[in-house]
This record gives C-alpha cells, structure tokens and sequence, in this order.
C-alpha cells in the first residue's frame, strides 16, 4: 500500500495472479478506471508463469505424495511476490502488506478492507509527523512544559516560574515544548490563546537567537504538526495508563485531547484519515455516497 494519507500521492496496489487479464473490469471500466487515468490509484501485475525457466511456463504441480489437486509451486510465487514488494518499495511505499486470497481464509469484507487501509493511512501519518519533527532544528526540550509543571512561588511579583519535572529532557524539535504548552492534555485553552503563545514565543526565539525559521507561517505548520504528534501518543498513554494499570482517571483528559487531535487534523488534507478514525472510534454516523 502507498501513502493512503497523502493524497498527492497514488494508492499502490500490486497482485501477483496467473489472471491479469480479470482486473480489465477494475481498470477499464467505470469510475476506478477514470480514477486510475488521474493518477488516484496504480496497479501492476505479476504473474508467477514470468518466473519459470520451463517452456510449458507451468507453477503448480501435484502434492507431495500423492493426493487430489493441485499446488501452486512455491518458486515462481514467491519470485512474483518479490517483484511486486519491489515494484511497492519503487513507488516509495514504506511497508507493503501482503493479502493471500485462500478459501481457507475468512472472508474478505468491505469492512476488514477499510481496516486495512486506516492502517496504512495511520502509519502514513505517523511516518509523515515523523519526518516534520526531524526537520526542525534541535534545542533542550522538557517534553512536558505543560501548565502542571510550572510552579509559581508566592508573594513575589512577577515571579519566573518553577519548572519540575524536567528528570525526562533531551535533545528535541525546536517547537516541541511550546506545542506541550498550548496544547495542553491537561487544561483547555482557547484557540486565540494558543496562537498568541505560538508567536510570542516565535518572536522571543528570534530575538534570542533560537533557529527558528524566518517565515512565522512555516513555524506554526511545524508547531501545529508537532503538537499532533504528540497529543496522538498521548492518547496511546492515556489508554494503556487505564488499561494495564487500572489509572482510569486518565480517561478523564482523552476527549480533550482528542479535540486539540482534531483541531489540527482537520486543517490539513492529508490528515483527513485519522479524522475517519477518530470518528469510527467516537461512533460518529456516517454518510455513505454513491456514483452510478
């Protein structure tokens, strides 16, 4: 499977099968042939007859000791399989999944096809967050500069903050600790807040010295992505703190942090699967279009 999260990229589908020409009614008729001259999808096919060195191109022989039927010969199918893996890793798909069709299986459904695809869309995005924190210049981060962490002494005026908690800090993506701040797991701040501490801080950062970039614009993409990277593991937390270790209060927090997830989420195309999850998660109905 492709980049399913970026939609300027095609969805790569690759079938190894002594039939191609049975996919004509995919990719020549209809709707899926319209998408595949557009560049939504590709296909290639690799037929295991391509990998034996007999003139009869046969690949399936009879069981080993005897028996009714017959087997597919595992030489030419496991050479097809690995060009199709090859032509998966061409197309820039991180991590293929490979689907046996048997009649041993379970059934196929529209259901476990789209399961499968939300799981290549969230490793897309996974991948895709990754690769936007690694750009950003590093600096020392908290990795928990929340409002819980900062401590004001009493009876000073304007006092600096104490900062507890620190024992976890590291070399980090410069935006890391401002997004910990305003998208906090643990308190609700308003959208207009967020944003006048993503530019204060941008503006301090400048004027210290910090690489931050020039273009406020690009910080904030980097601050908004980076703060969703991290509300998504957050979640993954939350949930294993409740069910491995019974700290149920935890829960208590997800669906604040859920709406910082989709806050962010819903002002970019590409994360527009992890907000199709998020709402089967949350049993949000949903609306089923057809095209005839």
């Amino acid at each position: 499977m492709s980049d399913v999260a970026n939609p300027a990229k095609p969805f790569v589908i690759d079938a190894v099968t002594i039939f191609p020409e049975m996919f004509a009614a995919l990719t020549d008729c209809g709707i899926t042939r319209r998408a595949l001259e557009d560049g939504v999808w590709s296909i290639g096919f690799h037929n295991p007859r391509d990998f034996v060195g007999n003139n009869y191109r046969t690949v399936d022989d009879r069981p080993y000791g005897g028996g009714p039927g017959m087997v597919m010969l595992p030489e030419p199918l496991e050479a097809a399989i690995g060009a199709a893996k090859a032509r998966q890793a061409g197309a820039g798909v991180a991590k293929s999944r490979v689907i046996y069709l048997s009649p041993q299986g379970r059934p196929l459904s529209h259901e476990r096809v789209m399961r499968f695809v939300a799981d290549a869309a969230l490793a897309d995005i996974f991948r895709l967050l990754a690769q936007r924190a690694a750009a950003q210049p590093r600096v020392l981060v908290h990795r928990d500069f929340h409002s819980p962490n900062l401590m004001l002494g009493p009876d000073e005026p304007d006092p600096a903050p104490g900062i507890i908690d620190f024992q976890d800090a590291l070399d980090g993506p410069i935006s890391y600790d401002i997004a910990s701040l305003a998208l906090d797991a643990r308190t609700t701040w308003d959208e207009a807040r967020q944003l006048d501490w993503a530019i204060r801080y941008w503006e301090y950062a400048r004027a210290a010295g910090l690489p931050v970039p020039d273009d406020f614009a690009r910080f904030h993409v980097d601050y908004e992505w980076m703060g969703l990277q991290r509300n998504l593991r957050i979640l993954g937390v939350f949930a294993r703190l409740s069910h491995r270790d019974g700290k149920h209060h935890y829960l208590d927090h997800m669906p604040r942090v859920q709406a910082y997830v989709r806050q962010v989420a819903g002002r970019y195309a590409v994360f527009r699967p992890l907000l199709r999850l998020l709402d089967q998660a949350e049993r949000v109905p949903q609306a089923d279009g057809y095209s005839f």
